[in-house]
């Protein structure tokens, strides 16, 4: 059985949403509130010989973003894994890194652990 892009994006979010604390957005342009999860449009994949074929596979990546202040790295440390785990706790998908950064909301960079997410489609 195949996985649209539609649906791994909705079952993301679902999986995200199921943390109590988290707010997710999908739209990368949104202004997040508090502590949120941002998921950016997925890297596409197609099979080499898939003429003609759907996407095969796609890798999102998910901004876990905390509010930039003394607690930001304490928050970031004690959500990351939590996060990961509610992720994967849908086998369709499988998190493959965590990369700590800025992420660029309403005019202020906001402390994030950039999640990459891989998903068969």
């Amino acid at each position: 059985m195949s996985t649209s892009m539609q649906d791994a994006v909705a079952a993301l979010e679902t999986a995200l949403a199921a943390m109590n604390k988290l707010r997710v957005y999908q739209d990368p342009g949104a202004t997040v509130q508090g502590i949120g999860a941002v998921i950016t449009p997925p890297t596409v994949a197609w099979d080499s010989f898939g003429r003609g074929c759907g996407p095969t596979e796609a890798t999102f990546v998910v901004h876990l973003v905390v509010p930039f202040d003394q607690y930001a790295t304490a928050r970031l440390y004690e959500l990351v894994e939590p996060v990961r785990d509610a992720i994967e706790a849908n086998p369709l998908f499988a998190v493959v890194s965590a990369s700590p950064g800025l992420l660029r909301q309403g005019g202020a960079d906001l402390p994030t652990y950039a999640l990459t997410v891989d998903v068969g489609l």
